[in-house]
């Protein structure tokens, strides 16, 4: 196991933004704010509300020609306002004031670095060379960063890191976003996702998994849902040796998933668990007594067994061969929740789904398996208590299909007092179908 941590990966992270005094930055990429020389020049105007996002407005459509209405629109969709044009040069105004406030503040340049003008009916917001912004730096970093990667060149990790330092968050992010904002938002997010995965696989190549570690530290705290993230920082520590705390870090974040997204672990995931438990097994001896405690340790016996999908179907397929030897017939059912418009996948049918899952844990036997299979499936299937008699191979594949399902009848036990309630007679139900092997 190599950790070649690339040199240049963490060089001038921090200083990406121009230090220049003559240089004005304007920082869009997580929380609004202009900086001369490092220090901010809003400190004073983070109440003016309707003066910045008018001032946000400008920059996103920087040196283009801007119609009244158009901002208008854009920016009091639902604005009902007896002169909105009135309005909107009251704030044009409160801008002109605000950046020769600025300006002033700065004392670090003579020449204006913003200029609002109206020439033919038109508002145009000038940005002249003594002011730079983020976002420019930050496609102009991804795009030399994606050139020099096409030509393995090592020097696009740094850029790429550079790129990565410069993103902070959404673009123009604040708790009231405006729709015409959204484009904007979701163009630089691709682009930071784009930089963050592209970086991650040229270190994956180099082997430099301790860099591995310290981009995911940094980009977890702006995409803590991403999955494929996580897999890459599991994948690192598997190879720096640290297998158990992978597999704390699996049980943290797949817990998370589900309980904000409602989403279980994929396949990559799952396949990355098993390596995970293969390595921690493999660093001591292992004897029987070990690996019988591994197996049965943790399973509860009382009740029906729940599992993932992947296990339910191999569960399925194991049972199928024990029919071919024992010709016990196997019962296959789905349990769905609908409404009137079709499959369900609201918090009300989440909250069902759970129900079902405790009901069907009391009501089958120990021996009968069901899992969910999706948002609003349940699969099940039970083995019958007594195998039927013997019959021949050649006989059993011979069964009719067209025999009608054995109905499937679950009550819920209520408290004292209050009378068992039957579960929907799922032999009728066209939502259920059950096979004979």
């Amino acid at each position: 196991m190599a950790d070649n941590t690339q040199p240049q990966a963490t060089a001038g992270m921090n200083q990406v933004l121009d230090r220049d005094p003559a240089t004005i930055n304007i920082v869009t990429l997580g929380d609004f704010d202009i900086l001369c020389q490092g220090k901010s020049l809003l400190t004073s105007y983070k109440r003016s509300y309707r003066v910045l996002q008018l001032l946000h407005y400008l920059i996103t459509f920087r040196n283009q020609n801007l119609l009244p209405e158009a901002i208008i629109d854009d920016l009091s969709p639902d604005g009902d306002f007896a002169d909105p044009k009135g309005v909107l040069r009251t704030q044009v105004f409160r801008v002109r004031k605000l950046i020769r406030e600025l300006l002033a503040n700065a004392g670090c340049q003579q020449e204006p670095w913003l200029d609002l003008t109206y020439t033919s009916g038109y508002y145009r917001l000038k940005v002249h060379p003594g002011c730079q912004l983020d976002i420019d730096m930050f496609e102009k970093r991804a795009e030399e960063a994606g050139s020099l990667a096409s030509r393995n060149d090592p020097l696009a990790m740094d850029l790429y890191q550079q790129a990565l330092a410069l993103y902070k968050g959404r673009y123009l992010a604040s708790p009231d976003c405006s729709e015409w904002l959204l484009p904007y938002q979701s163009r630089y997010h691709r682009l930071y996702l784009r930089c963050l995965f592209c970086l991650l696989e040229l270190l994956t190549k180099d082997k430099a998994y301790k860099a591995i570690i310290e981009v995911y530290e940094q980009a977890v705290l702006i995409e803590p849902y991403n999955e494929s993230l996580h897999l890459y920082f599991l994948q690192a520590l598997l190879e720096l040796g640290e297998a158990r705390s992978a597999l704390s870090h699996y049980g943290y974040i797949t817990s998370l998933l589900y309980r904000e997204l409602g989403v279980k672990p994929s396949i990559p995931l799952r396949g990355l668990y098993r390596q995970l438990q293969k390595a921690v097994q493999d660093n001591h001896e292992t004897d029987l007594i070990l690996i019988e405690r591994e197996l049965m340790g943790e399973d509860n016996p009382a009740g029906a067994f729940c599992c993932d999908a992947d296990h339910f179907s191999l569960l399925c397929q194991l049972e199928k061969r024990k029919h071919l030897r024992t010709q016990t017939a196997i019962f296959l059912g789905v349990i769905t929740i609908t409404n009137s418009d079709g499959p369900s996948i609201t918090e009300e049918a989440q909250a069902m789904m759970e129900q079902i899952s405790q009901l069907l844990t009391v009501s089958l036997r120990q021996g009968d398996v069901f899992s969910i299979w999706n948002a609003n499936q349940v699969e099940l299937f039970a083995v019958p208590s007594k195998p039927g008699p013997t019959r021949d191979p050649a006989q059993a594949k011979k069964l009719s299909p067209k025999k009608g399902p054995k109905q499937a009848l679950f009550r819920h036990k209520k408290g004292p007092g209050q009378k068992s309630t039957p579960a929907p007679n799922l032999a009728k139900s066209k939502d259920r179908q059950s096979f004979l092997w």
